[in-house]
This record gives C-alpha cells, sequence and structure tokens, in this order.
C-alpha cells in the first residue's frame, strides 16, 4: 500500500499515544513505590530504586536474607533482600507500628523491605544482632543486661498493647546499636507475628511444626495450644538468659533432644553468678502454665524498681517513648 501524507499522520498519532500509554503507567508506577513508604516522624521520602545508591553488603547476611546499607539522597536507608517474597501479613502490620524499640518500615518492593538504617549501626562499622553481640562481647555489665532487657521490654509492651503477638522473641531478632555511645536494642521481624484477634482465622501449622524457633518456644506450643501474649514471655525469658550465659538455650543440642527437654521441663539452669532480680524473672517468665507467667508491664516494673537498676536506664528511655509519642500526635 503506497505511503500518503494521510497514512503518515496516522502511524504518528498511534506512536504518540503509545508513548503516552507507557508514560502514564510509569507514572503509576512511580506512585505506588511512593506510597508504599511509610517514614518516620513524617520525614518525606520519595524514592525509586534507581534512585538508591552506594549499596554496601553488612556481615549480617544469612541463607534467608541479605542486609545492606544504602544512600537515598542525604538519607541513610537499611535494605533486606529475602530469598522469598515478602508476606503482605507482615507488611499490614509492620507499617503501622511506630515505636523507639522497633526497627521503622519505610517501603518495600516484591523481596526487598527498606527500613531505618540507624538501627543497623554498631560502632559505625557493622550489622549485628544480640546474638552476635553477646558472642564477641563475653563481658557485659549489669547495667548493659538491664539497659537490652527493658528495651526489648518497652518494645514487646508496645505490641502486647496493640494485641500483636510477636511469636519469635529471641536473641538475633535483637538489633544491637550504640548510637551517640550509648546502647540500644531494637526488635525486628515480623513476618509470623500475628494480631490476637486473627488467631481463630489462622490455618493451625502440621503436626509437629510450630511458628517461632524452637529453643525459645514456649511448651504449650509445642502441645498444639495456641499462643498467647503470655508465649512470648517465655521466649523473653529464654532471652534474659542468654544476656548472661551468651549463647543460645540449650546449646548445640539436637533438635529431637530439645524437643524433649522442653515438653520434660528440663530447662536450661540459671547459673548462680546471676542477680537476683534476674533469676527471679528468668523463673517467673518460664512457669508452666502460661497464666502464671509475669505480664510484661510487671517485668518492666520489676526492672525499673529493683534497686541494682540504673535510674537513668529507666528514665531516660521513658522520656525518649514520651518524646515519640507526642511527636506522632
Amino acid at each position: 500500500m503506497p505511503i500518503t501524507p494521510h497514512s503518515t499522520q496516522l502511524i504518528t498519532s498511534l506512536l504518540l499515544l503509545f508513548i503516552n500509554i507507557n508514560a502514564i503507567r510509569s507514572c503509576y508506577a512511580m506512585e505506588e513505590t511512593r506510597q508504599n513508604l511509610s517514614p518516620r516522624n513524617s520525614l518525606e521520602i520519595d524514592f525509586l530504586e534507581n534512585e538508591i545508591s552506594n549499596i554496601k553488603e553488612l556481615a549480617s547476611s544469612t541463607t534467608s536474607s541479605t542486609i545492606y546499607s544504602a544512600e537515598l539522597g542525604q538519607h541513610s536507608i537499611g535494605i533486606k533482600e529475602l530469598t522469598k517474597d515478602i508476606s503482605e501479613r507482615e507488611i499490614q502490620l509492620w507499617k503501622n507500628l511506630r515505636h523507639p524499640g522497633i526497627i521503622q518500615f519505610y517501603g518495600y518492593s516484591k523481596r526487598k523491605l527498606y527500613m531505618d538504617y540507624k538501627s543497623f549501626l554498631y560502632n559505625e562499622k557493622r550489622y549485628e544482632n544480640l546474638y552476635e553481640y553477646l558472642k564477641f562481647n563475653t563481658i557485659i555489665s549489669n547495667n548493659d543486661r538491664k539497659k537490652i532487657a527493658l528495651d526489648i521490654a518497652y518494645a514487646l509492651e508496645y505490641l502486647h498493647s496493640k494485641n500483636i503477638i510477636h511469636r519469635d522473641i529471641k536473641s538475633s531478632n535483637v538489633v544491637i546499636s550504640e548510637p551517640n555511645h550509648q546502647l540500644q536494642a531494637t526488635l525486628i521481624d515480623f513476618g509470623i507475628s500475628i494480631k490476637e484477634s486473627k488467631l481463630t482465622d489462622e490455618r493451625p501449622p502440621y503436626k509437629g511444626h510450630y511458628y517461632g524457633t524452637l529453643q525459645w518456644v514456649a511448651p504449650e506450643i509445642l502441645c498444639n495450644q495456641k499462643y498467647s501474649k503470655r508465649s512470648d514471655i517465655w521466649a523473653f525469658g529464654m532471652v534474659l538468659l542468654e544476656l548472661f550465659i551468651h549463647k543460645t538455650p540449650f546449646g548445640d543440642e539436637l533438635k529431637r533432644k530439645t524437643l524433649s527437654n522442653i515438653k520434660k521441663r528440663n530447662l536450661p539452669p540459671i547459673p548462680k553468678s546471676v542477680p537476683k532480680v534476674f533469676t527471679q524473672l528468668i523463673e517467673k517468665c518460664r512457669e508452666d502454665e502460661p497464666g502464671n507467667r509475669l505480664p510484661i508491664k510487671e517485668i518492666i516494673k520489676k526492672l525499673t524498681t529493683d534497686q541494682v537498676a540504673s535510674k537513668s536506664i529507666s528514665s531516660s528511655l521513658g522520656k525518649k517513648i514520651t518524646r515519640f509519642n507526642e511527636s506522632e500526635g
């Protein structure tokens, strides 16, 4: 067919229409990425992946994820790249959490989580969780132990006030940082966390399976009972024990043996050198009957009112939380 001026004009119009449609799609994609962002303290950051620079892998990579630091304009962010798709439930739960003891969510893509980077700084060199911190720091003052315990407890109190059960409290899910040379513990990983109201809708795990990590899982869960806030308290008690033994509960036992020991209540002993307040707390957290375990508010009360506790620890964190909540309101 001969090309006429009319057909040339028609082809040009179709090309322009195609370009405009793609441009509109691109704008929608940019807006969707921006809407995924939930910044801290109303800090407005619009980002696209191609705007992120200076990406560096940190020393925290595992078989399930890789952690990076990166720059987004003038802001430092953390990126967690997973080997599987991100849980929509985790995003919906995590993005609404606002607390200084919980790592702040910024946004996500298919297998990447974007979050506050400050919580990943330890001595301004590397990311460390509490497990690694305890492994490489064999001498820790009791005041530092109390500070770590209180930071975790305040974060857990916040979650429980929102009727959220974490279900995977353990040392490797606590980030240790030193902003302004002050030790700080921050709770992470909400992949299996759940609202109490959603427990009845959740399909139970297959027989012999459970949510959480065995060494920190409460005995009632291994007996197919429902999770509760008191299940988190059991795990918190195991983390308190870790602060003194500097290793995971039950050590390198075979999984089958650990499972049997938890069910039979053959629990790791509390060293005699552990201060009385911690010994009592660990014992109350590890009560057989979930209802007999201390609620998190009582744990915080004991940690902050005990005569060994440093007043500066409880008051400074309390002020920080008050200021944070005021900024939210």
